[in-house]
């Protein structure tokens, strides 16, 4: 379930999400991050990215992990995608915030720095 998963995506979603000025911002955003899972709106599915997605995969074991080039990046992205409705059925019984319609935040356990490098680096090599 990696970069296949992203095939059932709208690649049009992505990019426009993961616009080259945004993508920077993103990125440098999750460089700082310790404890925040940023979710975004691609279709039917949510990505995060960097930290987030590590937290992500931390928090939903089974969730897809995959590699992306994305548009401003000069190297590749680690991303993981959630389905809505398993989203949905966390955000029942947890407190989620949704900054925007196409954006929610999940709190997190902190992030621990070298696990993060550790699985980092497994799903470039993978």
């Amino acid at each position: 379930m990696r970069n296949s998963q992203l095939a059932g995506t709208s690649q049009l979603a992505l990019t426009s999400e993961f616009m080259p000025d945004n993508c920077r911002r993103l990125i440098e955003e999750e460089r700082h991050n310790e404890r925040m899972i940023n979710l975004y709106s691609i279709g039917n599915d949510w990505i995060a990215i960097e930290q987030s997605a590590y937290m992500l995969y931390k928090l939903f074991p089974k969730c897809a992990v995959l590699r992306a080039n994305l548009p401003g990046s000069p190297f590749p992205v680690v991303m993981a995608l959630l389905k809505d409705k398993e989203l949905k059925a966390y955000s029942r019984e947890h407190i989620v915030q949704r900054p925007t319609p196409s954006h929610y935040v999940l709190l997190s356990k902190p992030i621990n720095t070298s696990s993060f490098a550790r699985w980092h680096r497994q799903q470039l090599n993978a």
